[in-house]
């Protein structure tokens, strides 16, 4: 038997085994190792220590862990005392990180990175905490997908791009101080993120899609001062944190979702992006099941649908389904409840309830039947309904 001195590879704490072992367990974490390659990692770490003394966190060269640290938002941090990691863990090709192979629960990205790739992290539930280098510009699709023991990441200064799915299903990630370096955020990118519960946003010129913090129910927005004047933006990504999606509707020509002039005078809904000048109309929740729909009118986008005087009281004018028409008038006669959905949305945004007030719609119809011909039309009078005017530059 040949004992041996060499580090845990899970936890680096000294141990001893003996060499002619296939494997071994560590008697300080419990976790169970090769030793062969605990040895090869061994070597490696000793010379890097002695040689070129530059590896982050160990090592006696005179270099030796002069790493300079990594950000989470605006809080830089030390990479002294980070457990090395060999570069056979990383598959690293132009500067693209395309697949990690190794077992560590803290994952430090090499300073030669670019990109981390594609699915490059994918399910690796080992990962507690991941640090990116100040030279990592690009996280791709489903790069950290399925982490779901994954609870820190600190983003570097240089991040551009988080791609879509990229850290979806990270359930017990708990925070994300995102630098204004960000430049997009894609559909999804953290998606499922349970535990999320404080997102640092970057700077507003950052194009976030609107589902980029679907699912995360409990989240707090930090929102930079230059969103101030975006207003329509947050509620579209706050709203899916509340298993929603809003729903603008407006008047004029292309403003339907695929980009089509609207030529039937009932507008169509208005795309991110849209400047909003006209006082807009809250007409409640529609649930949709799984999700549900904030309801949201231009006001003269509103009375061109339902307004008689609009229509010159032809009621076969009006071409909206009997189904959404009833669920608008449920939703404005609930106005208790319309109002409760709406603060809470505006208050996730951080947006003042100031803007809100209480106004009488004219004419609103109700109509009832199942064909066209069969339509009832009633006019109900003036109804209570909440009117908010966004800021949006």
């Amino acid at each position: 038997m040949t004992v041996i001195p060499l580090e845990c590879p899970e936890c680096g704490v000294e141990i001893v085994t003996d060499s002619n072992d296939s494997a071994a367990i560590c008697s300080y974490c419990g976790k169970p190792f090769i030793v062969k390659d605990a040895i090869v990692l061994n070597y490696i770490r000793l010379f890097s220590g002695n040689v070129a003394g530059n590896s982050p966190g160990s090592g006696s060269g005179s270099n030796a862990g002069n790493n300079t640290g990594y950000f989470s938002g605006d809080n830089a941090y030390s990479n002294s005392g980070a457990k090395s990691l060999s570069a056979d863990e990383f598959v690293i090709d132009n500067g693209v990180l395309k697949r990690y192979n190794g077992g560590a629960s803290v994952v430090i990205i090499p300073d030669n990175v670019r990109v981390i790739g594609r699915k490059a992290f994918a399910d690796h539930r080992e990962i507690t905490e991941v640090r990116l280098s100040d030279t990592v510009e690009i996280i791709e699709d489903n790069a950290f997908a399925g982490c779901d023991n994954l609870q820190t990441v600190f983003f570097a200064g240089s991040l551009k791009k988080i791609g879509s799915y990229a850290f979806s299903e990270c359930s017990c990630l708990m925070s994300a101080g995102l630098p204004d370096s960000v430049e997009e955020i894609d559909r999804y990118a953290f998606n499922g993120c349970y535990m999320l519960g404080l997102v640092k946003m970057p700077s507003s010129v950052a194009n976030v899609h609107e589902t980029a913090f679907m699912g995360c129910k409990d989240v707090y927005f930090e929102w930079p001062e230059d969103w101030k004047n975006r207003q329509l933006d947050k509620l579209r990504i706050v709203a899916p944190t509340l298993d929603g999606m809003i729903d603008l509707h407006g008047t004029g020509s292309s403003n339907k979702a695929d980009g089509s002039d609207t030529k039937d005078g009932t507008g169509g809904t208005i795309r991110a992006g849209d400047a909003v000048s006209d006082a807009i109309l809250f007409m409640g929740i529609s649930d949709l099941g799984m999700s549900c729909r904030y309801n949201f009118y231009t006001y003269h986008g509103f009375m061109n649908l339902f307004s008689l005087e609009k229509n010159n009281g032809d009621p076969y004018a009006l071409r909206v389904s009997v189904e959404g028409a009833q669920q608008k008038y449920e939703a404005i006669s609930d106005i208790q409840r319309s109002y409760s959905d709406l603060i809470g949305l505006l208050d996730r945004a951080g947006i003042s309830r100031d803007i809100v007030e209480m106004i009488n719609i004219p004419h609103f119809i109700w109509k009832q039947g199942k064909r066209l011909n069969d339509y009832k039309v009633m006019d109900v009078g003036l109804v209570p309904a909440l009117q908010i005017r966004l800021i949006r530059e």
